[in-house]
């Protein structure tokens, strides 16, 4: 079997790629080994030359799955016309030959831009996050794929991107603690550790200590910690002023968003990010199980129009006190599910 490996978009990687004959590869075209055997065996290598042009031989009859990985690429096959699409296996017969077999493998993509606040200023040490559109059982679903941080300029850069349609979001989630929180031993307790990993952010931020915003002090607003802001002084009606969720380039939700599309190879600039201080309000309860006030649990506060999102994402966490009792601070107006 013989063939070469072509690049979708960019030019070839000076280093050969790999392919094997197996359900995995070690890499793309240039001259990196190309394996082939069964799975779990230990396979020979073999070599691409500097045009990416490879060749098995001595094969026998059967089906064979060929597969190109290579750092920076995304995974090519046999058969394969898109990013991440299906392959084919390529049947061989007594004594056949096949010269022309194509592989097509596709360089990562990246995505920056800049974050600036509501004075225009650069917005440093900010979370910035891709979310990539996909089909899957013959629905649009929005995943997160990628997330970068800010540097002293207000510039984020999502890379290693695969080639397609994604969602650009800057996500502003504040969290509230009992002032009396303490941690247990050294960790978290059983049920705060489930109930943190539950919401869609796929990140928590757990600490002690915090800003007090209410008169009582009874709970406290945590650092931002990447993750959005903090909130700052109060406006004229007493309100906390944070920043809202915001999606490129100029929407504060998934719906409104406007999609990036990215090519194989493609570097995509300007996709650029203002954030707003917006008022907020607080909501507050209490937490009630069979056996009465539940503590410890972190709840989670998310919109109730979240579009296409896999996951909803958080606006707001919150982590109950001894009593049951709990509050959300920093939440913008929308509605919302606990």
């Amino acid at each position: 079997v013989g063939g070469a490996l072509v690049w979708i978009g960019g030019s070839a990687p000076a280093a050969p790629v790999p392919v094997n004959r197996t359900v995995t590869v070690n890499a793309p075209a240039g001259g990196q080994p190309m394996t082939f055997g069964p799975p779990g065996s230990a396979m020979p290598r073999l070599m691409t030359d500097t045009e990416g042009r490879f060749v098995f031989r001595n094969l026998p009859k059967g089906s064979f799955n060929l597969q190109a990985v290579k750092p920076g690429y995304v995974d090519g096959a046999y058969g394969r016309l898109r990013p991440n699409g299906p392959s084919q296996s390529l049947e061989l017969g007594d004594g056949e030959r096949l010269n022309d077999v194509t592989i097509r493998v596709f360089h990562f993509a990246t995505i920056s831009g800049v974050v600036t606040d509501q004075t225009g200023e650069a917005a440093v040490g900010v979370s910035v996050r891709a979310y990539r559109r996909t089909i899957a059982a013959g629905r649009r679903m929005l995943s997160s794929t990628s997330t970068a941080v800010t540097d002293d300029r207000g510039v984020y850069r999502l890379f290693n991107l695969v080639p397609g349609e994604y969602i650009v979001a800057v996500p502003s989630v504040t969290s509230s603690m009992p002032a009396n929180f303490q941690m247990q031993g050294r960790g978290m307790s059983p049920d705060l550790l489930a109930t943190a990993m539950a919401g869609g952010s796929g990140e928590f931020s757990i600490g002690t200590g915090g800003i007090p915003v209410t008169s009582d002090g009874r709970f406290l607003m945590q650092p931002g910690g990447g993750r959005g802001s903090a909130g700052t002084a109060p406006d004229a009606r007493g309100r906390l002023l944070v920043h809202q969720s915001a999606y490129p380039p100029s929407a504060n939700t998934v719906g409104q968003a406007e999609p990036v599309t990215v090519g194989s190879a493609e570097e995509r600039t300007g996709v650029d990010v203002a954030l707003k201080l917006v008022p907020s309000v607080s909501i507050s309860g209490r937490l009630m199980g069979p056996d009465g006030p539940v503590e410890n649990f972190m709840l989670h506060l998310t919109p109730t129009d979240t579009g296409e999102m896999s996951a909803d994402p958080d606006v707001a966490t919150a982590v109950t006190a001894s009593d049951g009792s709990f509050m959300f601070f920093g939440v913008p107006a929308g509605q919302y599910l606990i």
